[in-house]
């Protein structure tokens, strides 16, 4: 995983994540500069949670308002920890599309 967009900032450039998990309340300038910068990256899937920066710190243990994937096994994986925490479904595993809001 890679923590906070500076990290996936660099990350993207470098075509090292697969994935970004955008909580429902990240701000309006980190979403700006994280859809600009991936508007030229296709092949990255952008998932939009039903989860709060807050919620999303209590799933994975660390304050960030985005978390880049760089695997796509750990995508299906995180998306299901986070479900079953909040026993909602998993809505990555079941589409192969991109995802958006």
């Amino acid at each position: 995983m890679v923590l906070g967009i500076k990290n996936i900032k660099e990350s993207v450039i470098k075509d090292k994540i697969k994935a970004v998990l955008i909580p429902t309340d990240v701000s309006e300038n980190t979403l700006d500069q994280l859809l600009s910068l991936l508007k030229h990256k296709p092949n990255i899937k952008i998932i939009y949670i039903n989860l709060s920066k807050e919620d999303l710190n209590n799933s994975i243990g660390k304050y960030v308002s985005i978390v880049g994937v760089k695997h796509e096994n750990m995508i299906c994986k995180l998306e299901y920890l986070i479900s079953q925490e909040h026993k909602e479904e998993c809505t990555v595993c079941q589409k192969n599309t991109e995802y958006t809001k």
